[in-house]
């Protein structure tokens, strides 16, 4: 006598197997999505962080100046200062950096100019998922206001 038991072990596993790859075949979207928006937001922060890096070794070097209080670096190389500290992927156009020197600024007594530092860069997402209000990148931006110091010049 068979007991009930090994009569349904053995229609069991035919059915199971059909039955995950339905559910498998349900989930399976979503992960690539979950996967690929996770993947998505780390370009981002690994560009919004080297947008950043970016304007801070710009900054670094407008703060350089000689001793007669002239900068040590033109502003084509302050740009470029900015494209290496951002790092090759999605690199940052020239039209997006401003730079801006305000001599003998009032709010440093008179004596020090003052750089500031502008950078907007456009994020473009790689899921269409994520595109907000039409637009299929968002821009980035960062600002960052130095004091060229004198006698700084290596």
């Amino acid at each position: 006598m068979k007991s009930v038991r090994s009569f349904a072990s053995r229609k069991t596993p035919s059915r199971r197997r059909g039955q995950v790859l339905v559910e498998f075949a349900l989930v399976l979207p979503f992960l690539v999505l979950i996967l690929t928006a996770i993947v998505d937001f780390g370009f981002y922060l690994y560009d919004f962080i080297g947008t950043n890096a970016g304007v801070r070794a710009g900054a670094m070097a407008a703060m350089a100046a000689r001793d007669d209080g002239t900068p040590l670096f033109t502003d084509s190389e302050i740009r470029a200062f900015i494209r290496e500290g951002h790092g090759p992927l999605n690199p940052i156009e020239d039209g997006g950096i401003k730079i801006a020197a305000k001599p003998a600024d009032p709010s440093y007594n008179g004596q020090l100019t003052s750089v500031t530092i502008e950078v907007q860069h456009p994020h473009e997402f790689i899921l269409p998922v994520f595109i907000m209000n039409d637009q299929p990148m968002i821009m980035i931006r960062s600002r960052l206001e130095t004091v060229r110091v004198s006698g700084m010049a290596p």
